[in-house]
């Protein structure tokens, strides 16, 4: 196996791990009762992740804005983040920027009439 291909396996490696754990984390979360703005992870969960709860709640907020569950305006709150430092972080995780073809139709409208 050459190198490049040992580093592909090792980053599809580290991507299922990765995806493994957000989805955990996201079944974990429905699992749980969230009171109002708050949801309390065990001490436990936090030492098994091994990821400061800072970056854990971008991790959650990359994970749950590419799956669609929730838009850019509510990750990027969620990830305590500004639009440019959340895209900055998408962008590190190869996220791409949801943008449908209605949006498309409205931006090229807006050239056009400029």
């Amino acid at each position: 196996m050459s190198t490049a291909q040992l580093k592909e396996a090792l980053h599809q490696h580290i991507e299922e791990a990765d995806e493994s754990l957000l989805k955990a984390l996201y079944a974990f979360m429905q699992a749980y009762s969230i009171e109002g703005e708050g949801l309390v992870i065990p001490q436990k969960i936090l030492d098994a992740i091994k990821l400061p709860p800072e970056e854990l709640k971008v991790e959650i907020a990359v994970y749950l804005y590419d799956k669609e569950k929730l838009s850019m305006g509510q990750a990027k709150r969620l990830a305590g983040l500004d639009q440019l430092a959340f895209q900055k972080e998408l962008a590190k995780r190869d996220v791409y920027i949801h943008f449908s073809m209605e949006e498309l139709e409205d931006d090229l409208e807006t050239l056009r009439n400029l």
